[in-house]
Parts: C-alpha cells; sequence; structure tokens
C-alpha cells in the first residue's frame, strides 16, 4: 500500500512527493554511479539521504521497529541504515565498516533482530 499510496499522491501532483521522488532519482542515479565505480565511501551518506527523503513520500516506509533498529545500529557503530523494498517493515540495510561490523551485528540481535549477513560486490560488467 506504501507504493500505491505514493503513485496516487504523484497523480495529484503533490508537491512534497513530487518534490521526494525528484531527489530521490538524484540520490538513485548517484547511487548507481558509486556501485558501478566501487566507490563504497559515498554510500553512507546517499543512504542517510534517501531515508530522508524517503519518508518524505509517505510515513508508513518507516515503523517504530525501523526507527529502533536505526538507533540501535547506528549507536553501535554503523554509519547508515537503508530501508528496502516498500519499507513498513521486512529488510533494512545496515550499512558498517567491517571493522565495527561484529559490535553492530550483536546490538542488532540484542534488540532482537535477525541479522542476515551481506557485504557489497561489484556489478557484473
Amino acid at each position: 500500500l506504501n507504493n500505491f499510496e505514493v503513485l496516487s499522491r504523484a497523480v495529484k501532483k503533490e508537491p512534497q512527493v513530487i518534490n521526494a521522488l525528484k531527489e530521490l532519482k538524484i540520490i538513485a542515479d548517484a547511487t548507481a554511479k558509486a556501485v558501478q565505480g566501487s566507490q563504497w565511501n559515498s554510500l553512507p551518506e546517499l543512504f542517510r539521504q534517501e531515508f530522508k527523503w524517503r519518508v518524505q513520500l509517505a510515513e508508513a516506509f518507516s515503523s517504530p521497529e525501523i526507527d529502533k533498529l536505526a538507533e540501535v545500529s547506528l549507536q553501535a557503530g554503523a554509519e547508515a541504515v537503508k530501508i528496502c523494498g516498500a519499507g513498513g517493515g521486512g529488510c533494512v540495510l545496515v550499512w558498517v565498516k567491517p571493522a565495527q561490523r561484529q559490535g553492530v551485528k550483536a546490538a542488532c540481535e540484542n534488540a532482537g533482530f535477525q541479522v542476515l549477513p551481506a557485504k557489497p560486490v561489484a556489478p557484473l560488467a
């Protein structure tokens, strides 16, 4: 329903939604360029910007659980979080440097979150 709400509000040309969609496109293009160039250090700031604009689309993209995960992981040393999919639950990517990984993982698990292993890889040419 999150995506339907955004689409409906975009069709109505609500300025907040149109502006957020434009900003998200800029961020998506910058993220693609960073990944294609293996510029991993660029991603935390892009993820922070993406989170800010995504919740401008609809409050339901976040949730108390996502907010809690962000708080726990950032306090434990993560650099950024990124809502995946339509938000509101599901998966959240937590960006963390290798040296802080174990501490962030433990903090997330202690707070009741399931941690799925993932790491960035360069796209296939």
